[in-house]
């Protein structure tokens, strides 16, 4: 029963991030197919993907300094305006470069609404707890992405209905969490944290966040745009992309609880693993089961769920070493790696696609997620030897509150060596 212990403060969010998924979810998937239908090529599809995530990137910048200025609901609320804005500025009238303007203030926004909802949850939890809670709020995220693909068929997707639709459930994001009556969480005085300094801590957690932002981009914008060159309809299309996505649901909290019990570096192993073998599953099943629904629809689920657990997972690893003054800074920086995946992803994995036909889409998943398995695997066994060569010198100590053992100076200095030393 330990799932369901989660307090109101955190419960309220979550309903607003729901809302916000659902509208979000919708918008992502739309705008690669409106694209493709009036005949843009895939590489202009890619590069508008990679603007949004451009503003994602530039967003994760600064914009925790707004959050610690005027607090995580007004932050929100004012985070969430803007995207609905850009986004039914988008459905007046289709332009590229009008198009890449909006994307751009749409990422941007998105940023902030990363930043404010997960250092809220990571405020909120403790190592021991931390990665159910991630789960809990990625279950949250990725369901309501995977609810935004079925009102692709409420109406025609080529009209301003859709965006519509997904303006109106980006601003009923806004109504749970503005009237609230428990608190937002109590942020101490911030302290820099440097994305330098950060991979310093948890190098494993940044990398594992950046290939996240390759992966998960080149997803949400070129996936869609896969199904429909292997010749899905639309109406298969929106089913194989909530499938997808529905994998990250299911398979998001038994991945995150099994982080919290071992090595979260062995759990993102795993996945990268069996990520690679059902690329293989899918490369090869293309070629001999053509447009069969099912098949890819279970092939997807699985990926999908691999793929959508490695983001939540990467980032837990890297903030179990760092202070709860420096969690809203870790977790926009883990959004700054994020969104350099996220830009470099879907521009050159679309250039892939061109030249190695559709297939180069797994073929590149595949060679993404292979890199990550062999770094992570050095990381392990680089931090097993520095284990082993550091002198262990016993220190008999009388059972302390976690007060006192912060002040212990040889508690700092332990905890401190460990993290340089094994993430």
């Amino acid at each position: 029963m330990a799932f369901f212990k989660i307090t109101l403060p955190a419960v309220i969010p979550l309903f607003s991030t729901a809302f916000l998924m659902l509208g979000n979810g919708l918008y992502n998937t739309l705008i690669p197919l409106r694209l493709k239908a009036e005949g843009d090529l895939d590489v202009v599809i890619g590069i508008i993907t990679s603007v949004f995530y451009l503003g994602m990137f530039i967003g994760s910048f600064n914009l925790s300094t707004v959050i610690t200025r005027i607090g995580h609901i007004r932050a929100f609320a004012a985070f969430a305006a803007v995207l609905a804005i850009s986004t039914i500025i988008t459905g007046m009238k289709q332009n590229v470069s009008l198009w890449m303007v909006t994307r751009f203030i749409g990422g941007y926004s998105l940023a902030g609404l990363y930043i404010t909802i997960e250092s809220w949850m990571l405020n909120m939890s403790t190592n021991k707890t931390r990665g159910k809670y991630l789960a809990l709020y990625m279950i949250i995220l990725y369901g309501g992405q995977a609810g935004g693909q079925l009102f692709l068929n409420v109406s025609e997707y080529s009209t301003i209905m859709p965006f519509c639709i997904a303006t109106i459930l980006t601003m009923t994001a806004i109504v749970p969490i503005s009237i609230m009556i428990s608190s937002a969480p109590q942020i101490e005085e911030p302290q820099a944290l440097n994305f330098k300094e950060l991979y310093r801590i948890s190098p494993t957690g940044v990398i594992g966040c950046v290939l996240s932002g390759v992966l998960l981009a080149s997803i949400y914008g070129l996936l869609p745009v896969y199904f429909r060159n292997m010749g899905f309809n639309i109406n298969d299309v929106a089913i194989l992309m909530s499938l997808t996505i529905f994998g990250g649901v299911i398979l998001q909290y038994p991945f995150g609880h099994l982080s919290d019990i071992i090595d979260r570096r062995l759990v993102l192993i795993g996945l990268c693993v069996v990520s690679f073998v059902s690329c293989i599953f899918m490369i090869l099943f293309m070629q001999f089961f053509e447009r069969q629904l099912m098949i890819f629809g279970v092939i997807t689920f699985i990926f999908g769920g691999l793929l959508f657990s490695m983001y939540p997972i990467s980032m837990t690893h890297a903030c179990d070493y760092v202070k709860p003054n420096h969690i809203v800074e870790a977790t926009q920086g883990m959004l700054l790696a994020y969104g350099i995946g996220s830009v470099i992803g879907p521009t050159t994995i679309a250039y892939f696609m061109k030249s190695f036909k559709n297939q180069g889409l797994f073929v590149s998943f595949a060679c993404v997620v292979s890199c990550f398995a062999v770094y992570s695997i050095i990381r392990v066994i680089k931090s097993k030897k520095a284990i082993e060569a550091t002198p262990q010198t016993m220190v008999y100590d009388t059972p302390t509150s976690p007060v006192s053992a912060e002040l212990n100076p040889r508690s700092r200095e332990s905890k401190s060596q460990e993290s340089i030393n094994t993430n």
